[in-house]
């Protein structure tokens, strides 16, 4: 039974490239998608580890173990081949959920612009985001406390890197519309401390 769940599930697989592919297409030309595709990415992911899971349990009831033994006594090879094969395809799930981070950090970073001509756009990479960060904590706290003492924890480190981005877009997004109403300063023949004020006032309403 174990053995045909593992064959059902690989040949199930096979179809992922196409899968990821139409995916990949829909968020880059579709951004209103991403919900639909994140959830997709993370059906991907939950099959993806099912997979491995059934491999490894499969691998370990293969061998002699002593009690408590977690390796692989005779048969590591059976493990490593499939994962051989199937490297491919869990690199391009992987591909697929960075993708959709990306996306999720592109379109919270275009907050001002999406405020105004897509709030729900907005709304929805938020949502996303906040999903993306209760998944993670929800592998940390699966995690034995010996893996815990081992790894990182990574609760909120996305929602991290999204704010340390918008930040980034903040001050590029200052300094470019600064340095435009100097520009316009100088053309209205203004200059010094008068066409600093001026710009550093045009630039903040035109933020706020």
């Amino acid at each position: 039974r174990n053995i045909q769940t593992t064959l059902s599930r690989i040949e199930n697989f096979n179809s992922i490239p196409a899968m990821v592919k139409r995916l990949q297409e829909a968020l880059t030309s579709t951004p209103e998608s991403l919900m639909v595709v994140y959830l997709s990415t993370q059906s991907l992911e939950t099959w993806r580890d099912e997979l491995i899971a059934e491999v490894k349990g499969s691998s370990r009831r293969s061998s002699i173990s002593s009690p408590g033994e977690t390796g692989y006594t005779r048969s590591p090879e059976v493990y490593n081949k499939i994962i051989d094969v199937l490297g491919d395809h869990f690199d391009i799930v992987l591909q697929l959920s960075q993708q959709v981070r990306q996306s999720v950090t592109k379109q919270i970073c275009s907050c001002f612009d999406l405020s105004v001509d897509n709030p729900a756009l907005l709304v929805r990479a938020v949502e996303v985001m906040m999903l993306i960060e209760d998944n993670e904590v929800k592998k940390y706290n699966q995690l034995s406390d010996v893996m815990k003492e081992n790894l990182p924890n990574l609760s909120h480190a996305f929602e991290q890197e999204v704010i340390v981005s918008m930040r980034q877009s903040f001050d590029a997004r200052i300094q470019d519309r600064y340095v435009q109403c100097m520009l316009q300063s100088a053309d209205e023949g203004k200059t010094g401390i008068e066409a600093t004020i001026t710009a550093a006032t045009k630039g903040m309403l035109d933020l706020a």
